[in-house]
């Protein structure tokens, strides 16, 4: 048998070391140094990308609570006007204050604050000015 044969197995055993040095030498210094550099990055932008997220979700809720709290002020402030019209209304001495506008200014702020368009749109308003002179 040719491949026991004690001359040639010292360049079998040359060739076999040399061949698994080179392999072993491109695979540390060429194509694993390359793969790590691959992790790294890939590691590096899932960092960022989070960082970035929890940065814009932060400043996105604190938009939102400060856009609640406008519109609860702003809709306090209506129900306060609709409330002191309501009380001259009812002190006016000009004007005697029926029933049914208490109840239309109560719809209309209600209307208003909770912003129902149909029921808006199917309230008659007309000044008093003209509910006078009839």
């Amino acid at each position: 048998m040719p491949q026991l044969d004690f001359s040639i197995i010292f360049t079998q055993i040359f060739w076999l070391c040399i061949l698994f040095s080179f392999f072993y030498f491109i695979l540390v210094f060429y194509l694993l140094p390359n793969f790590l550099v691959s992790l790294k990055l890939r590691k590096f932008i899932l960092e960022e990308n989070s960082v970035k997220l929890s940065s814009v979700s932060s400043s996105i809720f604190e938009n939102k609570n400060l856009f609640k709290k406008n519109i609860n002020s702003q809709l306090e402030s209506l129900y306060v006007n609709f409330e002191s019209i309501d009380s001259s209304l009812k002190n006016s001495q000009n004007f005697s204050c029926n029933n049914i506008d208490s109840k239309l200014i109560k719809s209309t702020s209600q209307v208003i604050l909770f912003c129902d368009s149909i029921i808006f749109k199917n309230i008659c308003f007309y000044p008093k000015v003209f509910t006078v002179l009839k």
